[in-house]
């Protein structure tokens, strides 16, 4: 296999679409060297900040503490059922709010964190992914080189 690859031509990435510029903005500097571009632009990623009250207006990002009994499994992924609660809670309220279920996206650090609602989840059409998954998607294109990018909205 590394025989083939190798034989591969590979391209940097160097534009990203898919985000709103300031989420783009942490991973650029850490993988990237600051050198991936933003093709979009705020004024354009405004859904989250329009609908909610964020703690930065500039920024459509949330971190949520939730309590709860952490539960690791045997090959060391994690979980925790009230996080999982957490998100389908959270996702309700997006979609009560009339947020399409296709613009929303749940990134867990841990695969396993997926396990306690992807059936709740999917019925609903939201996307769901870990961020290992996103980051394993990157190898093939260089890591150091490539853009963090959320999937399809």
């Amino acid at each position: 296999m590394d025989v083939l690859l190798s034989r591969i031509p590979s391209a940097a990435l160097t534009t990203t679409f898919r985000a709103h510029p300031s989420l783009n903005a942490l991973p650029n500097h850490l993988l990237d060297n600051g050198t991936m571009t933003s093709g979009t632009r705020a004024s354009e990623r405004r859904l989250m900040t329009q609908t909610l009250q964020l703690p930065n207006p500039d920024l459509p990002l949330v971190f949520v503490n939730v309590a709860g009994r952490l539960q690791i499994s045997m090959s060391g992924s994690r979980r925790n059922e009230h996080e999982a609660e957490c998100c389908q809670e959270i996702v309700r309220q997006l979609v009560a709010l009339n947020v399409s279920p296709r613009s929303i996206a749940i990134v867990t650090f841990y695969k396993a964190q997926e396990q306690p609602c992807t059936r709740w989840i999917l019925s609903r059409a939201v996307k769901w992914t870990s961020s290992s998954s996103l980051l394993l998607a990157r190898t093939s294109l260089r890591p150091q080189k490539t853009s963090w990018m959320t999937r399809d909205a």
